[in-house]
């Protein structure tokens, strides 16, 4: 089946809507009071002129709260107005995809990679999510880079490396991922074009290179040196490479599930209907369905190759090797934490690589019986993994939740289940004691373990932290040497109000629900402070001083 180029623009329009509603059809309902608060909160912290790592301590790369900084600056700092950048940003990715597909395959094809991204994304009720920006900027370049491969254009890489440089300004790993991928393939498509190796490196390798490295290194760069003058080279380094590297998979890892769970198994695991075990199975195939999907691609091209459908001169062949090699760059960050969210990168470039392999199976396996198992194989591969999240969308949009309405400005318009109204207490709560701009402190009730903290408090209580950790991590917040330095901060400061929270959620699987056997901060909180009034999981403190001030305010 074809189609024309008017009932592709056609389409394209009706997709465009749909992916607009489907995934902003959640966008205005419940907090991240972690990951979001620490998007929100980092880019009110530019705002006002403090530099990231410097002044308030975070493992982002500081593209994530200028580009949310600039936004606010223009709309107003709301919650409201970061759901929908989130919302745009992904619609932009699904776009994103829909054009290289374009480049590789018929458009009918493209649009049904178009239609499966908007439903893949929609199902990620996370927002202000760094790799938002980073997977939009990541696939524009891989774009300008088939561009390249298609037309010889070496212009394009200039485009394709300054794309590169803004990805790494969001995540310097995906930037790396990404730059080593086109280099590859730059180098190994050069080598292909002429028996002469001197002539392919002079020629072709070196003026590309130096273009992507060139057009990286002028985006990239000026940030890089300008963070390296003003910011400490150990906290840059503590931050971005230490924490990474060492820290973060300590204390947040995840193994990878095996691929299937017995049922005998499951029941001993806990109670549950057979229709949550197979949800459990399927739900253990959504992290393997890129391998399977990149296993399947590397045999079919290795099969084209062997049949010369597919030969190492042509571009066709290193945009195949490309996507494949970057799928599994993408997938590392499955690796150290399994979950559903983890997976946006590589199901990005799986989704294409499915679609990819489904146009070509009866161009690769001319026997009619093999032609038909391999497209029934696709296709049962796709319905648990690509249509289940459609009809899990079509059930979340139809359940009628009890929501409320939050009341704070940077709030509004936002609705929350029932934690929402204790949460709104608590707030007002806090602004009835704090003067606006006054600095406060949100902990929990024990800091040495530590699975994460409500940073979002900071930003709708428009009250700031009175520590640059207003993000508690465990491996970082739970050690002495941390736990002195806000001890000093709140002292400093002359805090006189704080908000901990009951964090009753730990993992088993990492160091995020062991004990450091640091109390220092927990011990100088409850000998300087007195619980004043509970609200749901948060308790409001009161230094000291303050609540005999008050009492004997009563008593007079």
């Amino acid at each position: 089946m074809t189609i024309n180029k008017k009932q592709e623009s056609i389409f394209f329009i009706i997709l465009l809507i749909f992916s607009v509603l489907l995934i902003g059809s959640d966008a205005f309902r419940d907090l991240k009071l972690y990951d979001e608060g620490v998007t929100v909160y980092g880019a009110l912290q530019v705002m006002k002129g403090y530099l990231p790592y410097r002044d308030f301590w975070t493992v982002y790369m500081p593209g994530h709260f200028y580009l949310y900084a600039l936004v606010f600056k223009i709309f107003g700092a709301t919650i409201y107005v970061e759901r929908i950048t989130s919302v745009i940003l992904l619609v932009g990715i699904s776009v994103s995809m829909y054009a290289i597909a374009r480049r590789v395959l018929p458009s009918l094809y493209a649009l049904l990679v178009f239609f499966f991204a908007s439903v893949w994304f929609s199902t990620f009720d996370f927002f202000g999510y760094i790799l938002y920006p980073t997977l939009l900027f990541g696939l524009l370049s891989i774009y300008c880079f088939v561009l390249f491969l298609q037309y010889k254009n070496a212009r394009t890489l200039w485009w394709a490396g300054m794309l590169i440089g803004l990805t790494a300004l969001f995540r310097h790993d995906f930037g790396v991922y990404i730059i080593m991928a086109e280099i590859g393939i730059l180098a190994g498509f050069s080598v292909t074009r002429t028996t002469a190796l001197s002539y392919s490196f002079k020629k072709i390798f070196w003026p590309g290179f130096t273009k992507l490295i060139a057009g990286t290194a002028l985006v990239f760069l000026p940030a890089a040196i300008f963070f390296l003058v003003k910011v400490p080279f150990h906290e840059l380094y503590e931050s971005l490479i230490l924490f990474p590297v060492d820290i973060y998979p300590n204390y947040r890892k995840l193994p990878f599930p095996a691929p299937f769970i017995s049922y005998q198994h499951y029941q001993l695991e806990g109670s549950g209907s057979f229709g949550h075990f197979i949800q459990e199975n399927l739900d253990r195939l959504y992290l393997y369905f890129p391998l399977i999907i990149y296993a399947v691609f590397a045999i079919q091209i290795f099969i084209q190759y062997k049949k010369r459908l597919l030969t190492i001169e042509s571009d066709r062949f290193w945009l195949n090797i490309l996507m494949l090699f970057l799928g599994l760059l993408f997938f590392t960050k499955v690796i150290v934490r399994s979950v559903y969210l983890h997976l946006m990168p590589t199901y990005a470039i799986a989704i294409l690589v499915f679609f990819m392999i489904l146009y070509y199976t009866p161009k690769t396996l001319n026997k009619p019986v093999l032609n038909r198992v391999a497209v029934a194989f696709l296709v049962l591969l796709a319905i648990p993994t690509l249509v289940r999240p459609l009809w899990g969308q079509v059930v979340n949009l139809t359940i009628n939740k009890e929501t409320v309405a939050f009341e704070q400005h940077r709030g509004h318009k936002i609705q929350w289940d029932v934690r929402g109204i204790a949460y709104q207490q608590v707030i007002n709560y806090v602004d009835s004691l704090v003067p606006k701009d006054d600095k406060i402190f949100v902990g929990s009730v024990r800091h040495d373990r530590i699975f994460t903290n409500d940073v979002m408090f900071y930003f709708l209580s428009e009250r700031p932290s009175a520590t640059k950790y207003a993000e508690l991590h465990p491996g970082v917040a739970t050690t002495e040497a941390v736990q002195k330095e806000i001890v000093t901060e709140l002292r400093q400061a002359d805090v006189q109000i704080i908000v901990l929270t009951d964090e009753t959620r730990v993992e088993s699987e990492n160091m995020s629900g062991v004990s450091s056997g640091v109390t220092l901060l927990d011990d100088y909180i409850r000998e300087h402070y007195a619980p004043k009034k509970t609200f749901g999981n948060y308790t409001v403190w009161q230094k000291n001083n303050a609540q005999r001030a008050t009492m004997q305010m009563h008593q007079e």
